[in-house]
Protein backbone atom coordinates (compact mmCIF):
# COMPACT_ATOMS: atom_id res chain seq x y z
CA UNK A 1 0.00 0.00 0.00
CA UNK A 2 1.09 3.57 -0.61
CA UNK A 3 2.55 5.40 2.36
CA UNK A 4 0.08 7.70 4.10
CA UNK A 5 0.67 11.43 4.25
CA UNK A 6 0.68 11.53 8.05
CA UNK A 7 1.26 9.02 10.79
CA UNK A 8 -0.49 10.05 14.00
CA UNK A 9 0.98 8.50 17.13
CA UNK A 10 -1.28 8.19 20.18
CA UNK A 11 0.49 6.92 23.32
CA UNK A 12 -2.08 5.68 25.82
CA UNK A 13 -2.17 4.62 29.45
CA UNK A 14 -5.44 4.33 31.37
CA UNK A 15 -7.17 7.01 29.29
CA UNK A 16 -10.65 5.53 29.21
CA UNK A 17 -12.34 8.85 29.99
CA UNK A 18 -10.68 10.76 27.13
CA UNK A 19 -9.55 8.34 24.41
CA UNK A 20 -12.88 8.38 22.56
CA UNK A 21 -12.81 12.16 22.07
CA UNK A 22 -9.14 11.96 21.12
CA UNK A 23 -9.62 9.31 18.43
CA UNK A 24 -12.85 10.85 17.15
CA UNK A 25 -10.98 14.10 16.57
CA UNK A 26 -8.27 12.33 14.57
CA UNK A 27 -10.72 10.24 12.55
CA UNK A 28 -12.72 13.35 11.60
CA UNK A 29 -9.71 15.15 10.10
CA UNK A 30 -10.48 16.53 6.66
CA UNK A 31 -7.13 15.06 5.58
CA UNK A 32 -8.14 11.44 5.16
CA UNK A 33 -4.80 9.91 4.11
CA UNK A 34 -3.64 8.98 7.60
CA UNK A 35 -2.48 6.07 9.65
CA UNK A 36 -3.29 6.19 13.35
CA UNK A 37 -1.03 4.17 15.62
CA UNK A 38 -2.10 3.77 19.24
CA UNK A 39 0.69 2.52 21.50
CA UNK A 40 -0.59 1.33 24.86
CA UNK A 41 1.58 1.16 27.97
CA UNK A 42 -0.50 -1.39 29.90
CA UNK A 43 -3.95 0.11 30.41
CA UNK A 44 -6.30 -1.71 32.77
CA UNK A 45 -9.27 0.65 32.75
CA UNK A 46 -11.08 -0.02 29.47
CA UNK A 47 -8.83 2.04 27.20
CA UNK A 48 -7.91 -0.97 25.09
CA UNK A 49 -11.54 -1.95 24.61
CA UNK A 50 -12.34 1.54 23.36
CA UNK A 51 -9.43 1.53 20.91
CA UNK A 52 -10.41 -1.87 19.54
CA UNK A 53 -13.98 -0.68 19.00
CA UNK A 54 -12.72 2.31 17.02
CA UNK A 55 -10.30 0.08 15.05
CA UNK A 56 -13.19 -2.13 13.96
CA UNK A 57 -14.86 0.93 12.44
CA UNK A 58 -11.77 2.53 10.89
CA UNK A 59 -9.08 0.50 9.12
CA UNK A 60 -6.55 3.32 9.59
CA UNK A 61 -6.21 2.56 13.32
CA UNK A 62 -3.53 0.13 14.53
CA UNK A 63 -2.87 -0.90 18.12
CA UNK A 64 0.60 -1.67 19.44
CA UNK A 65 1.43 -2.94 22.91
CA UNK A 66 4.40 -1.59 24.84
CA UNK A 67 6.28 -3.93 27.13
CA UNK A 68 7.24 -0.94 29.30
CA UNK A 69 5.28 1.71 31.15
CA UNK A 70 7.29 4.40 29.41
CA UNK A 71 5.94 7.25 27.31
CA UNK A 72 9.24 7.59 25.47
CA UNK A 73 9.35 3.87 24.68
CA UNK A 74 5.80 4.10 23.34
CA UNK A 75 6.75 7.02 21.10
CA UNK A 76 9.78 5.10 19.83
CA UNK A 77 7.71 1.99 19.10
CA UNK A 78 5.35 4.14 17.08
CA UNK A 79 8.20 5.78 15.16
CA UNK A 80 9.58 2.34 14.32
CA UNK A 81 6.25 1.43 12.71
CA UNK A 82 5.41 4.80 11.13
CA UNK A 83 5.10 4.99 7.33
CA UNK A 84 3.83 8.54 6.86
CA UNK A 85 5.67 11.38 5.16
CA UNK A 86 5.01 13.38 8.30
CA UNK A 87 4.55 12.42 11.95
CA UNK A 88 2.20 13.99 14.48
CA UNK A 89 1.64 13.05 18.11
CA UNK A 90 -1.67 13.43 19.93
CA UNK A 91 -1.75 12.58 23.61
CA UNK A 92 -4.69 10.46 24.68
CA UNK A 93 -6.17 13.25 26.83
CA UNK A 94 -6.10 15.81 24.01
CA UNK A 95 -7.79 16.39 20.65
CA UNK A 96 -7.39 18.24 17.35
CA UNK A 97 -9.36 20.74 15.36
CA UNK A 98 -10.82 19.08 12.25
CA UNK A 99 -8.56 21.00 9.86
CA UNK A 100 -5.37 20.64 11.92
CA UNK A 101 -3.48 18.12 9.83
CA UNK A 102 -4.57 19.36 6.41
CA UNK A 103 -3.47 22.88 7.34
CA UNK A 104 -0.12 21.83 8.79
CA UNK A 105 0.65 19.52 5.86
CA UNK A 106 -0.25 22.25 3.38
CA UNK A 107 2.10 24.66 5.11
CA UNK A 108 4.90 22.09 5.34
CA UNK A 109 4.66 21.45 1.61
CA UNK A 110 4.30 25.09 0.61
CA UNK A 111 7.29 26.24 2.65
CA UNK A 112 9.36 23.03 2.38
CA UNK A 113 9.54 22.98 6.18
CA UNK A 114 10.96 20.11 8.21
CA UNK A 115 8.86 21.16 11.18
CA UNK A 116 5.63 23.12 11.38
CA UNK A 117 4.95 24.19 14.95
CA UNK A 118 1.70 25.86 16.02
CA UNK A 119 0.37 27.38 19.21
CA UNK A 120 -2.32 25.51 21.10
CA UNK A 121 -5.37 25.74 23.31
CA UNK A 122 -4.77 24.93 26.97
CA UNK A 123 -7.77 23.79 28.97
CA UNK A 124 -7.56 24.31 32.71
CA UNK A 125 -10.31 23.67 35.29
CA UNK A 126 -11.37 27.32 34.92
CA UNK A 127 -11.75 27.11 31.14
CA UNK A 128 -9.80 26.98 27.89
CA UNK A 129 -7.20 29.58 26.97
CA UNK A 130 -5.09 30.40 23.93
CA UNK A 131 -1.49 29.48 24.76
CA UNK A 132 0.82 31.53 22.58
CA UNK A 133 3.92 29.50 23.28
CA UNK A 134 5.60 30.72 20.07
CA UNK A 135 5.34 34.41 20.91
CA UNK A 136 8.41 36.26 19.67
CA UNK A 137 9.14 33.87 16.82
CA UNK A 138 8.47 34.97 13.22
CA UNK A 139 5.10 33.65 12.07
CA UNK A 140 4.61 32.47 8.51
CA UNK A 141 8.29 32.72 7.52
CA UNK A 142 10.55 29.65 7.57
CA UNK A 143 13.68 30.06 9.66
CA UNK A 144 16.74 28.08 10.73
CA UNK A 145 16.52 27.19 14.44
CA UNK A 146 20.05 28.49 15.12
CA UNK A 147 18.81 31.95 14.08
CA UNK A 148 16.16 31.85 16.80
CA UNK A 149 17.42 29.99 19.89
CA UNK A 150 14.26 31.11 21.70
CA UNK A 151 12.58 28.23 19.85
CA UNK A 152 14.31 25.86 22.26
CA UNK A 153 12.46 27.56 25.13
CA UNK A 154 9.08 27.76 23.46
CA UNK A 155 6.83 24.76 23.93
CA UNK A 156 5.75 22.48 26.76
CA UNK A 157 4.66 19.51 24.65
CA UNK A 158 5.00 17.56 21.48
CA UNK A 159 1.42 17.60 20.22
CA UNK A 160 1.06 20.93 18.44
CA UNK A 161 3.48 20.25 15.60
CA UNK A 162 4.06 18.27 12.43
CA UNK A 163 7.44 16.66 11.88
CA UNK A 164 9.15 15.33 8.76
CA UNK A 165 9.73 11.60 9.13
CA UNK A 166 12.63 11.88 6.67
CA UNK A 167 14.30 14.24 9.14
CA UNK A 168 13.62 11.98 12.13
CA UNK A 169 14.87 8.84 10.40
CA UNK A 170 17.68 10.51 8.51
CA UNK A 171 19.25 11.97 11.63
CA UNK A 172 18.28 9.05 13.85
CA UNK A 173 16.13 10.86 16.41
CA UNK A 174 14.43 8.96 19.18
CA UNK A 175 13.08 9.82 22.61
CA UNK A 176 15.29 8.99 25.59
CA UNK A 177 13.68 6.01 27.25
CA UNK A 178 13.02 6.14 30.97
CA UNK A 179 10.53 4.46 33.25
CA UNK A 180 7.35 6.46 33.61
CA UNK A 181 6.29 9.62 31.83
CA UNK A 182 8.58 12.29 33.30
CA UNK A 183 9.82 14.79 30.70
CA UNK A 184 9.59 12.11 28.03
CA UNK A 185 9.04 14.54 25.17
CA UNK A 186 11.78 17.03 26.04
CA UNK A 187 14.93 15.54 24.51
CA UNK A 188 12.99 14.38 21.45
CA UNK A 189 11.64 17.86 20.77
CA UNK A 190 14.97 19.60 21.32
CA UNK A 191 16.74 17.13 19.03
CA UNK A 192 14.13 17.61 16.30
CA UNK A 193 14.33 21.41 16.45
CA UNK A 194 18.12 21.50 16.43
CA UNK A 195 18.31 19.06 13.52
CA UNK A 196 15.78 20.87 11.31
CA UNK A 197 16.95 23.16 8.52
CA UNK A 198 13.61 24.95 8.14
CA UNK A 199 11.00 25.48 10.85
CA UNK A 200 7.70 27.28 10.32
CA UNK A 201 5.87 28.85 13.28
CA UNK A 202 2.09 29.19 13.03
CA UNK A 203 0.13 31.54 15.27
CA UNK A 204 -3.24 29.82 14.90
CA UNK A 205 -3.82 26.99 17.40
CA UNK A 206 -5.14 23.60 16.29
CA UNK A 207 -4.39 21.42 19.30
CA UNK A 208 -6.46 21.22 22.49
CA UNK A 209 -4.26 20.35 25.48
CA UNK A 210 -6.46 19.22 28.35
CA UNK A 211 -4.72 19.97 31.60
CA UNK A 212 -8.08 19.46 33.30
CA UNK A 213 -7.96 15.75 32.45
CA UNK A 214 -5.93 13.15 34.30
CA UNK A 215 -2.58 12.78 32.56
CA UNK A 216 -0.07 9.93 32.82
CA UNK A 217 2.58 11.85 34.76
CA UNK A 218 5.01 9.99 36.98
CA UNK A 219 5.59 10.84 40.61
CA UNK A 220 8.24 13.58 40.26
CA UNK A 221 10.07 12.36 43.35
CA UNK A 222 10.61 8.92 41.84
CA UNK A 223 12.09 10.44 38.67
CA UNK A 224 13.50 13.62 40.13
CA UNK A 225 16.62 13.55 37.95
CA UNK A 226 14.84 12.61 34.72
CA UNK A 227 14.99 16.20 33.48
CA UNK A 228 18.76 16.28 34.07
CA UNK A 229 19.12 13.07 32.08
CA UNK A 230 17.09 14.60 29.24
CA UNK A 231 19.53 17.49 28.94
CA UNK A 232 22.51 15.15 29.14
CA UNK A 233 21.00 13.14 26.29
CA UNK A 234 20.54 16.29 24.20
CA UNK A 235 24.12 17.41 24.78
CA UNK A 236 25.46 14.00 23.77
CA UNK A 237 23.30 14.17 20.64
CA UNK A 238 24.60 17.66 19.80
CA UNK A 239 28.19 16.46 19.94
CA UNK A 240 27.49 13.24 18.05
CA UNK A 241 25.69 15.08 15.23
CA UNK A 242 28.08 18.07 15.15
CA UNK A 243 25.28 20.46 16.08
CA UNK A 244 27.14 22.33 18.81
CA UNK A 245 27.01 26.10 18.32
CA UNK A 246 26.78 29.08 20.62
CA UNK A 247 23.16 29.89 19.80
CA UNK A 248 21.94 26.40 20.59
CA UNK A 249 23.98 26.42 23.79
CA UNK A 250 22.34 29.70 24.82
CA UNK A 251 18.90 28.29 24.10
CA UNK A 252 19.69 25.09 25.97
CA UNK A 253 20.98 27.01 29.01
CA UNK A 254 17.75 29.01 29.16
CA UNK A 255 15.65 25.87 28.77
CA UNK A 256 17.62 24.31 31.62
CA UNK A 257 16.71 27.24 33.85
CA UNK A 258 13.05 26.91 32.89
CA UNK A 259 12.81 23.15 33.38
CA UNK A 260 14.97 22.96 36.50
CA UNK A 261 12.89 25.61 38.24
CA UNK A 262 9.72 23.79 37.22
CA UNK A 263 11.02 20.46 38.44
CA UNK A 264 12.25 21.96 41.72
CA UNK A 265 8.78 23.38 42.31
CA UNK A 266 7.16 19.98 41.70
CA UNK A 267 9.37 18.15 44.18
CA UNK A 268 8.59 17.82 47.84
CA UNK A 269 11.07 19.42 50.24
CA UNK A 270 12.46 15.99 51.02
CA UNK A 271 14.14 15.88 47.61
CA UNK A 272 14.88 19.52 46.78
CA UNK A 273 18.30 19.71 48.41
CA UNK A 274 19.44 16.63 46.49
CA UNK A 275 18.11 18.10 43.24
CA UNK A 276 19.78 21.49 43.80
CA UNK A 277 23.06 19.75 44.55
CA UNK A 278 22.75 17.82 41.29
CA UNK A 279 22.01 20.82 39.04
CA UNK A 280 24.36 23.35 40.65
CA UNK A 281 27.52 22.32 38.70
CA UNK A 282 25.62 22.45 35.40
CA UNK A 283 24.20 25.90 36.05
CA UNK A 284 27.55 27.15 37.31
CA UNK A 285 29.34 25.94 34.17
CA UNK A 286 26.73 27.63 31.96
CA UNK A 287 27.10 30.92 33.82
CA UNK A 288 30.89 30.81 33.70
CA UNK A 289 30.68 30.41 29.93
CA UNK A 290 28.28 33.35 29.63
CA UNK A 291 25.45 31.25 28.20
CA UNK A 292 22.55 32.65 30.22
CA UNK A 293 20.55 35.24 28.29
CA UNK A 294 17.81 37.01 30.23
CA UNK A 295 15.86 37.56 27.01
CA UNK A 296 15.33 33.81 26.64
CA UNK A 297 13.99 32.99 30.11
CA UNK A 298 11.72 34.72 32.58
CA UNK A 299 12.88 36.80 35.54
CA UNK A 300 11.68 34.01 37.82
CA UNK A 301 13.76 31.44 35.97
CA UNK A 302 16.89 33.57 36.13
CA UNK A 303 16.26 34.36 39.81
CA UNK A 304 16.10 30.62 40.43
CA UNK A 305 19.52 30.17 38.81
CA UNK A 306 20.97 32.99 40.91
CA UNK A 307 19.56 31.54 44.10
CA UNK A 308 20.84 28.04 43.34
CA UNK A 309 24.33 29.41 42.74
CA UNK A 310 24.53 32.17 45.33
CA UNK A 311 21.84 31.89 47.98
CA UNK A 312 20.14 28.50 48.30
CA UNK A 313 18.82 29.52 51.72
CA UNK A 314 16.81 32.28 50.06
CA UNK A 315 15.54 29.76 47.52
CA UNK A 316 14.55 27.40 50.30
CA UNK A 317 12.61 30.14 52.11
CA UNK A 318 10.90 31.41 48.96
CA UNK A 319 9.66 28.06 47.71
CA UNK A 320 8.98 26.45 51.05
CA UNK A 321 7.16 29.24 52.81
CA UNK A 322 6.54 28.11 56.37
CA UNK A 323 8.25 24.73 55.90
CA UNK A 324 6.11 23.62 52.98
CA UNK A 325 2.72 24.82 54.20
CA UNK A 326 1.44 25.48 50.69
CA UNK A 327 2.48 22.05 49.47
CA UNK A 328 1.19 20.41 52.61
CA UNK A 329 -2.19 22.02 51.99
CA UNK A 330 -2.11 21.03 48.34
CA UNK A 331 -1.34 17.37 49.10
CA UNK A 332 -3.21 17.08 52.37
CA UNK A 333 -5.56 14.42 50.96
CA UNK A 334 -2.78 12.31 49.46
CA UNK A 335 -0.77 11.47 52.55
CA UNK A 336 2.31 13.24 51.15
CA UNK A 337 2.10 16.38 53.23
CA UNK A 338 3.98 15.22 56.28
CA UNK A 339 7.11 14.21 54.35
CA UNK A 340 7.78 17.82 53.41
CA UNK A 341 9.05 19.14 56.74
CA UNK A 342 11.72 16.53 57.47
CA UNK A 343 14.72 17.74 55.46
CA UNK A 344 15.14 21.20 57.01
CA UNK A 345 18.40 20.36 58.80
CA UNK A 346 19.77 18.64 55.69
CA UNK A 347 19.12 21.79 53.68
CA UNK A 348 20.90 23.93 56.27
CA UNK A 349 23.93 21.63 56.08
CA UNK A 350 23.89 21.90 52.29
CA UNK A 351 23.74 25.71 52.51
CA UNK A 352 26.82 25.67 54.74
CA UNK A 353 28.70 23.60 52.16
CA UNK A 354 27.74 26.03 49.38
CA UNK A 355 28.93 29.00 51.41
CA UNK A 356 32.17 27.15 52.15
CA UNK A 357 32.72 26.71 48.43
CA UNK A 358 32.46 22.95 48.43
Amino acid sequence: ADAPVVTVLVPTLNAKSTIKLCLAGIMSQDLRDLEIICIDGGSVDGTLKAIREFARRDYRIRLLYSDKVSYAHQINLGLDEARGTYVAVVEAQDYLEDDALSTLVGLARAFKADVVQANYFRREPDGEHFAEALRGLPYGVPFAPAEHPELLCALDGIGSGLYSRALIEGVGIRAREDAGQSYAYLSFMLKVWMSAERVLAVKKPFYHCRMDAQRGISDPSLHRFAVCDEFADVEAFMHEKALVNHEFERGLAARRAIEYRRNHHRLTEEYREEFVERIRPELLAARQRGLFDESLASEEDMAFVTDVLEDPEKLFRRVSGSRGKLLKDRFKDTGLGEVMVKPYLKVKRFIKRVRAGE
